[in-house]
């Protein structure tokens, strides 16, 4: 028995980490790095500053040119990033969901939980980091509507912190 148990512990020792764990870095940056090392990077894409956020456009990532990314900040430690891409037709989004969805399912199934058939969101959870691909119909700050495929990626303990930030201050 004591053999069983330990020739199953060596086997998961080996095949677990197999699987991909949830994507922190991003332009060369992990989750935690300065903001200063992002703004860097994306300094090509006309990288802006908001507080404790920078925002990029026209930023190429996971075989797509994003139309926007936004970067989190807490204590100028970098804890998520959010591509968006604009589209006006239905199709289009949903198959760009689609494909990306397949490619996300192909690297991280063994951390997906949530899904379903009619969803447009899907939602993979390592317990370190967070991806989300979602797509909707929205309005635009500009008021006009449009189909939105959103990627996000983010980091658990960083956006904890931010949670408690925001407690914080109330």
């Amino acid at each position: 028995m004591r053999r069983y148990v330990l020739l199953i512990l060596s086997i998961m020792a080996f095949v677990i980490p197999a699987y991909s764990q949830i994507q922190n870095k991003f332009f060369g940056y992990m989750f935690g790095s300065r903001m200063y090392h992002m703004e860097d990077a994306m300094k090509d894409n006309m990288c802006t500053r908001q507080t404790d956020d920078l925002t990029a456009l026209n930023v190429d990532f996971g075989g797509l040119t994003w139309d926007y990314v936004e970067m989190g900040y807490v204590n100028d430690k970098f804890c998520d990033i959010r591509f968006h891409k604009i589209f006006l037709q239905k199709d289009s989004a949903s198959g760009f969901f689609l494909h990306l969805k397949e490619k996300l399912d192909s690297k991280y199934s063994y951390y997906k939980i949530l899904s379903s058939c009619n969803s447009k969101a899907v939602l993979y959870d390592d317990s370190k980091n967070v991806c989300m691909l979602t797509y909707e119909y929205s309005e635009s700050k500009g008021g006009n509507i449009f189909w939105y495929l959103n990627l996000y990626y983010w980091n658990l303990n960083l956006d904890n912190e931010r949670m408690s930030k925001y407690d914080n201050e109330l």
